[in-house]
């Protein structure tokens, strides 16, 4: 009987997708079945919400409830196939990131780098001055506008990198 324990290498990470995530692997079956379950709860919740706003309706002005009892009943008893639910609309899907978004970002960097005298700026500098994420700003520095900036010998905390404008554009 073999007692060594078995290795998990990231070649068999292709039919276990769990393998090595936080999250654990969920099919589209399974996550269009736990939407449903979601709508049903919320459904639950929302018919829970009306019983309890009918019985204080009925504690509170038993007059004005017992004129509502019949369309409440026929709610309930009649046929409601003539009625439609209301329509609902899509969540907006998010734009995705443009060409312009990332010119922006370049633009405003060297605007950033002009009101500073071109002095070297490391990328969480460069990320709280122009109001855009790290990842971004490294995106921008390291890939997309590379040719724009040079980096310089100082070192920060961490030994994190500092950059500036190779040559600053005239004003």
């Amino acid at each position: 009987m073999n007692t060594n324990p078995v290795k998990l290498t990231s070649t068999i990470t292709a039919p276990y997708p769990f393998v090595g995530t936080r999250e654990p692997y969920l099919s589209s079956r399974a996550k269009s079945r736990a939407a449903a379950i979601r709508a049903e709860l919320d459904t639950l919740r929302k018919l829970d919400e009306v019983i309890e706003s009918i019985i204080i309706a009925r504690l509170k002005c038993p007059e004005v409830f017992n004129e509502f009892k019949k369309e409440i009943l026929a709610a309930i008893n009649d046929d409601i196939s003539a009625y439609k639910l209301p329509e609902q609309s899509a969540p907006p899907e998010p734009a995705p990131a443009s060409v312009g978004d990332e010119e922006t970002g370049a633009e405003k960097l060297d605007a950033f780098f002009r009101a500073r005298d071109n002095a070297p700026a490391s990328v969480e500098e460069m990320s709280s001055g122009i109001g855009r994420s790290k990842v971004t700003v490294k995106s921008i520095v390291y890939r997309r506008h590379k040719e724009l900036f040079e980096r310089v010998k100082q070192r920060g905390p961490n030994n994190a990198a500092y950059f500036r404008l190779k040559q600053p554009r005239p004003t």
